[in-house]
């Protein structure tokens, strides 16, 4: 069983979490109908601990002030997969990316109860913002205070300068880790698609 909320002909953003490992999985691209097919079929064990489907939803918050908060993080003049590929910063886990460097989907560290926090906590939202001349939407995967630190470092997917990441970086070993990702790309990231969470909890 999954969440269904109800807008016909729109795919779901597809957020995994398995608690036997303590990893998750951000489908930022929408994934193939076999992909979703396969955890659809599996036993959602989320239904367990959230009894209304209606909360899981990400909700806008107010822009004011964001653009500031980006403007104090470094950004940085190289892509993202350039900044992989010269060792400036590693990958937390395994990001994966299409040959032009947009990013497909994102692993992450996700146990069973920093599932639940970031629900009931609000943690993924989005805001509408107007940033170096384009028209760009913000998804969150963390908490404020995590995303919007001034000693984050913002990188471009591509040339294209169309997609970006906000990426928080330890110092001792370099670890990137993705806390917020912008696009203006509608067509790889669709915004009815990346607004409709379909948390999966495999334990």
């Amino acid at each position: 069983m999954f969440f269904d909320l109800g807008m016909k002909g729109v795919s779901t953003i597809l957020i995994t979490c398995d608690a036997s490992s303590d990893m998750g999985y951000i489908y930022l691209q929408p994934p193939s109908e076999q992909t979703t097919d396969k955890y659809h079929k599996k036993q959602n064990d989320l239904l367990t601990y959230i009894a209304d489907p209606h909360l899981l939803r990400i909700e806008p918050l107010r822009t004011v002030g964001v653009v500031s908060y980006l403007e104090k993080m470094r950004q940085s003049d190289i892509t993202y997969a350039k900044a992989l590929d010269i060792g400036e910063i590693d990958a937390e886990y395994e990001n994966d990316m299409d040959e032009h460097g947009y990013l497909i989907g994102i692993e992450l560290d996700l146990s069973k109860d920093r599932l639940l926090r970031i629900i009931h906590d609000d943690v993924f939202r989005y805001y509408k913002l107007l940033w170096h001349s384009k028209l760009l939407q913000m998804y969150t995967f963390d908490e404020a205070r995590a995303v919007f630190d001034h000693q984050n470092v913002i990188y471009p997917l591509t040339d294209e300068h169309d997609s970006f990441v906000i990426v928080q970086v330890d110092e001792k070993y370099r670890t990137g880790m993705i806390k917020a990702f912008l696009t203006a790309n509608q067509d790889l990231y669709p915004h009815d698609y990346m607004v409709r969470p379909d948390f999966i909890l495999t334990e």
